[in-house]
């Protein structure tokens, strides 16, 4: 799976189009098995998105020939691979990842002190977690092409963002994202901002507020 996603990463490298790997396979690198976002995703600049969608064409994968295709509502563009749940899905930078600024900056390496990095590589050998053999997560082998991703603060900070626009569906991925860095020591709440601190304040048990009331600290 990581080899499939990485000569996908590969292409976007090579064509000079700004990525971070998105969905399942980018909550399976924190250590979190999930099949709330199970797709291969990808989150692409706003202004490469057809570009980014065209190219996957050309190198072999299948345009949507359906008008009223399931996958067109949730992202921006999608191709099909051999089937029709088999798909890989584009977002747009500004519809899920809009509190990093910018997905063209270089990955902050491992070895960097810097603590609050807008992307990473699945790689990662500190700010990701270690690799489960058995549920197939954590982080990729350092062998294959690198792929981007977004940090661990960045992501769970936009999951949030996320979830006040579109409730019922992303919460899930948050509370199985947050537990499993909080417990593999990959994230600290202080890493967010003050207040995305206070959502989950607000979440403890001590003050038992549901999410609704936990956005109003937002």
């Amino acid at each position: 799976d990581e080899h499939f996603i990485a000569g996908i990463a590969s292409r976007f490298d090579e064509h000079k189009i700004p990525y971070v790997m998105w969905g399942g396979p980018l909550l399976a690198v924190y250590g979190c098995p999930s099949n709330t976002m199970s797709r291969h995703a990808f989150v692409i600049d706003d202004h490469m998105i057809k570009r980014a969608r065209d190219m996957l064409i050309n190198v072999g994968f299948n345009r949507c020939k359906e008008e009223w295709c399931g996958w067109k509502p949730e992202c921006a563009e999608h191709v099909h691979l051999d089937g029709f749940d088999q798909v890989i899905q584009l977002f747009k930078h500004s519809d899920v990842l809009w509190n990093i600024p910018s997905l063209a900056v270089e990955p902050t390496s491992y070895r960097s002190n810097k603590k609050r990095p807008d992307i990473i590589l699945s790689c990662d050998q500190t700010r990701t977690a270690p690799h489960n053999y058995c549920l197939n997560t954590g982080r990729h082998t350092s062998l294959i092409h690198p792929i981007r991703i977004p940090s661990a603060w960045r992501l769970i900070e936009a999951l949030i963002l996320k979830d006040q626009r579109n409730y019922c569906y992303w919460p899930y991925a948050l509370e199985s994202l947050t537990a499993c860095v909080f417990n593999k020591n990959i994230f600290s709440i202080n890493d967010l901002d003050p207040s995305h601190r206070r959502f989950f304040e607000s979440l403890s048990v001590e003050n038992s507020m549901d999410y609704d009331d936990a956005y109003q600290c937002i």
